[in-house]
């Protein structure tokens, strides 16, 4: 099975020159990353990390937030990324449950971090440079990991848009590392290609279709800079081949009233949308023609790693889906007693597969209900056609999915899930 570890060792030892990230004026490679989180991984330990800790993250889409990310892996913990720019209740909050032993900022953390870790107690670890012991790298191989098993906790995600909600997500080593080779798949990503990404990467969205993706096509990520005068500088900046980005952000980026558009240099062949509605058929369309590239689109949840259905680079997309399942991924529509529903019926988004969540965390009920038969429940509302494309619908299956109610999740949690070919 694969594993986050493996797959930067790999990556390191094929491309160690290659660089990995780069924001503004800062670069580093596939080497210097790997000796910098094997550096930042030893110094966990020493703080006491063992294999199963939780180490909480909150950093902004920054190369330092790599190696933290990493070197936390590398040391046997568990990541808890989380949105430095969340008010201090919430993080406050998560730090609560997740109870991790440290809290890894930036240099100059927003005040709100630091009320939130006085809050929960969590002591805090500054990590200052993200290339720090990085030009050692005739040690890549030298460096040590803790064992873990590839179905072992790698990240605890919390959700990003509802900030009332602590329940976290638990995905495995394999559940992310298969699904970023999935992802560099779907954008066509090889290790010529820079990715370009407006995903946060405390967030699984962020990592499957930005960080660990690059990692594993061997390719470079380009993060924007805070002061970027426009989303699409950091494709311009970076020469980006591929941008993975938001349906709202790029849609604003590339409307009448951006001028920007003219910038956008001919290397860049795709760009991927998500984390939100789809696109109308027409922007998509204006899109592709004003940035001259293919617009994908592709739907996931934080319980799939983000990665679900997806249109797939080179592929002509079906007006107004959001593509078929990931090669790997089995998804099936499910009207409320369970039964499969007939194509272009409305009915209940269900999937399973190896990007599929190992559970919430501390949460038996909750993952218990949010299963049957083998099948995460999503809550999505969708329909699907005869070539299995899938639609997003407006309204949702069940009012909430975490609880759920008799008419979506409860039913098929007594009923159960029945005969589906996925």
């Amino acid at each position: 099975m694969p594993n986050l570890v493996a797959t930067l060792r790999t990556t390191a030892r094929d491309h160690s020159e290659r660089t990995a990230i780069r924001s503004g004026s800062t670069a580093i490679s596939f080497g210097e990353l790997l000796a910098a989180a094997g550096r930042f991984g030893q110094r966990l330990r020493a703080d006491g990390v063992t294999v199963g800790d939780r180490v909480a993250l909150a950093m902004p889409n920054i190369p330092r937030f790599a190696v933290a990310y990493y070197g936390t892996l590398l040391a046997g913990g568990v990541a808890v990324p989380l949105n430095p720019a969340h008010p201090g209740a919430v993080l406050a909050a998560r730090l609560l449950d997740a109870r991790p032993r440290l809290l890894v900022v930036a240099h100059g953390p927003p005040a709100a971090v630091l009320r939130a870790a006085t809050s929960a107690g969590v002591r805090l670890c500054e990590l200052t440079d993200a290339a720090e012991g990085a030009e050692q790298t005739e040690e890549i191989e030298e460096i040590d990991a803790e064992p873990v098993r590839d179905d072992a906790p790698a990240v605890i995600a919390y959700k990003a848009t509802d900030l009332e909600e602590t329940t976290g997500v638990v995905l495995s080593h394999h559940n992310l590392a298969w699904s970023a080779a999935a992802a560099a798949g779907v954008l066509g990503l090889t290790a010529g290609d820079t990715l370009a990404t407006h995903f946060p990467l405390c967030q699984p969205l962020g990592q499957t279709y930005g960080l660990t993706a690059a990692v594993a096509a061997g390719c470079a990520l380009a993060l924007p800079t805070v002061d970027a005068a426009s989303p699409l500088h950091v494709v311009e900046s970076s020469q980006a081949t591929v941008l993975s980005t938001f349906p709202l952000l790029i849609g604003a980026a590339t409307s009448d009233n951006a001028p920007s558009v003219a910038t956008v240099p001919p290397t860049l062949r795709t760009v991927f949308c998500s984390g939100g509605r789809n696109l109308a058929p027409r922007v998509r369309d204006r899109l592709a023609t004003r940035l001259d590239c293919e617009v994908l689109e592709g739907y996931g949840t934080p319980e799939t790693s983000a990665l679900g259905c997806s249109v797939r680079s080179g592929e002509a997309p079906a007006p107004g889906s959001m593509g078929r399942a990931v090669p790997g991924v089995e998804l099936a529509v499910v009207d409320g007693r369970g039964r499969e529903t007939v194509a272009r019926r409305a009915g209940g988004l269900v999937a399973r597969g190896p990007n599929v969540m190992t559970g919430y965390w501390e949460r038996p009920r909750d993952t218990a209900r949010a299963f049957s038969n083998g099948w995460l429940l999503t809550g999505e509302k969708v329909r699907r056609d005869e070539d299995g494309n899938i639609y997003l619908l407006d309204d949702v299956w069940w009012t909430d999915p975490l609880r759920g109610r008799e008419s979506g999740r409860e039913g098929l949690f007594r009923r159960g899930i029945r005969g589906l070919r996925g």
